[in-house]
């Protein structure tokens, strides 16, 4: 709640904002951000995916990589985003690969699976805090031998 009223100005700029500039380019509106999603630990990566969440309205999935899917190695992570707290992800998943692909589940909002540019699949279980359950697919087990990005 505290979030919501730090950020009240610039939700009431976005209902109520007139720009001067409509009125010689009629055709064409203007854009005005609403939020900044952020974090220190993801600067140096590169935005692969995002999906919203379709049980929770104000959450989202961030997915990080290095890079292009497919292009080099190195680490990569995913983040859950809300609304109420654009300052700050409200998960933080660190992955030794790159994670080029996320999504929600549609019934159970407690679920993300991830697609990681090694070929992993991953399945979260992010009801727990500080150790969330996770499944992931190995070589052993049918594990992508390629980058996966669906």
């Amino acid at each position: 709640m505290i979030n919501q009223n730090i950020y009240d100005d610039i939700v009431q700029d976005f209902m109520y904002w007139e720009d001067g500039g409509d009125d010689y380019h009629p055709l064409h509106g203007s854009l005005l951000p609403l939020w900044k999603f952020a974090s220190d630990t993801s600067r140096p990566f590169v935005v692969s995916d995002i999906c919203w969440s379709p049980v929770y309205r104000d959450l989202f999935a961030a997915a990080y990589t290095n890079g292009e899917a497919g292009v080099g190695e190195g680490a990569g992570m995913l983040c859950l985003y809300t609304l109420k707290n654009p300052t700050t992800p409200e998960r933080i998943f660190h992955a030794h690969s790159g994670v080029t692909c996320v999504h929600l589940h549609p019934k159970y909002g407690n679920m993300v699976s991830a697609g990681w540019n090694d070929g992993t699949v991953v399945v979260y279980d992010v009801t727990s805090v500080h150790s969330p359950t996770i499944i992931y697919s190995t070589p052993g087990n049918g594990k992508h031998l390629h980058p996966v990005t669906r």
